[in-house]
């Protein structure tokens, strides 16, 4: 109702926050990431040609499935 996120009432900080603080969950969010990475990245990787770009950026990675699956289509 007030357009805030609900973690932050919730746990009192920021979602991120909160992970960095819980190893545990941290590391099921980011499986949970890299599970979704995986089931959309042949997806992306069919609708968008990277072959033209000189510099990507991955920021907040993960594991670093998404960067991964780009690097090795598009070696270059």
């Amino acid at each position: 109702m007030t357009g805030e996120p609900a973690i932050d009432k919730t746990f009192g900080k920021p979602a991120f926050e909160y992970l960095k603080d819980d190893r545990e969950l941290s590391e099921v969010f980011n499986n949970a990431m890299t599970s979704f990475s995986a089931f959309v990245i042949p997806a992306v990787l069919g609708a968008y040609d990277f072959s033209g770009i000189d510099l990507l950026v991955d920021v907040a990675g993960g594991h670093g499935h998404v960067i991964t699956s780009i690097l090795q289509r598009y070696p270059k």
